[in-house]
């Protein structure tokens, strides 16, 4: 067994990223996959996300943050704290296992595995706002050091990596591990112009890779309501066309891989705004039950890509 180690990224905020980071960890678990998620992210929204669903608070992350036992350490490569964390609990440092509950989808029920799970495990490294000021240049040699140390691609099914909303030293230390990608985007005036800046860096980073990187999609986050039969209002489906003849144009060209939407897209939800960004909840499964449905519908879509690239080679 080898990991599919999935970074998802975009250079934008806002777009989506913890959102499918947390969702698809979830759903993974639920599908009874070791998922082990990464957060690189200096703002850590992955980490309080993920804490706060599995314990209702962030009690445990304080915990582990003052005692150095996030990313935070591991780039900093604190052997006394990683040594002291194998002693007191025999596991691989700085790794933390979260046991959640997770309700049923009532309509999935009768029809798929993932439904009928109600505990499941996702183990997290978690992010840390520190982690801005200690990175440097040897970071990628540590992150790798430790993934080779710790067996990490023999011991998960799924690494999930959550990357900052920037191109820098961060993103190419997670997509230097990476086999795939996944680039959460709104659909607006600036969503082009964005990916084609990214496409220009993982050209570069893919090629000095061998070409090891590939592309899973972009999938569409957080588009206006509409009762159209695709999906899309008024209002998107100009930056729509513009951004899929992009892709198929250039940027499948750039990156040698191509770069195709999901079928699955997700709206805004009022009810999303205040609260966990994470779909499958108790509160939110008797109205917004869809939701779940179409995260669990692109953690299929996901697995199938994957299964694609996979047996292309």
């Amino acid at each position: 067994m080898s990991a599919n180690v999935i970074s998802i990224l975009n250079m934008k905020g806002g777009v989506g990223k913890t959102t499918i980071s947390c969702n698809l960890a979830v759903e993974l678990a639920a599908r009874d996959k070791k998922v082990l998620l990464i957060d690189i992210d200096p703002q850590f929204n992955s980490t309080q996300t993920l804490f706060k669903y599995c314990y209702n608070n962030l009690d445990r992350y304080k915990e582990l943050s003052e005692k150095g036992r996030t990313i935070v350490g591991l780039f900093r490569n604190e052997d006394e704290v990683a040594e002291k964390t194998m002693l007191d609990n025999g596991k691989i440092p700085y790794i933390e296992a979260l046991n959640c509950s997770i309700p049923e989808i009532p309509s999935l029920a009768d029809t798929r595995e993932s439904a009928r799970k109600k505990k499941i495990k996702i183990n997290i490294i978690p992010g840390d706002l520190h982690l801005i000021v200690d990175i440097n240049a040897s970071a990628a040699d540590k992150l790798g050091a430790y993934f080779f140390k710790n067996h990490l691609m023999n011991e998960y099914d799924y690494i999930l990596i959550d990357c900052p909303p920037t191109w820098g030293q961060l993103t190419t230390v997670a997509l230097s591990k990476s086999n795939f990608y996944i680039i959460p985007t709104n659909l607006d005036e600036f969503s082009t112009m964005g990916i084609s800046i990214l496409a220009n860096q993982l050209e570069e980073k893919n090629n000095s890779l061998q070409g090891k990187l590939k592309s899973l999609g972009v999938v569409y986050m957080f588009l206006n309501s509409t009762r159209a039969g695709n999906g899309i209002a008024v209002a998107h489906r100009k930056f729509k066309e513009d951004l899929e003849k992009y892709l198929k144009s250039k940027m499948d060209e750039k990156v040698k891989s191509e770069v195709k939407p999901f079928n699955t897209m997700f709206h805004k939800k009022n009810y999303f705004v205040t609260r966990s960004a994470i779909y499958r909840t108790s509160n939110a499964l008797s109205s917004n039950e869809d939701y779940a449905v179409k995260m669990s519908d692109f953690t299929d879509e996901v697995i199938e890509r994957i299964g694609e690239i996979n047996n292309a080679k």
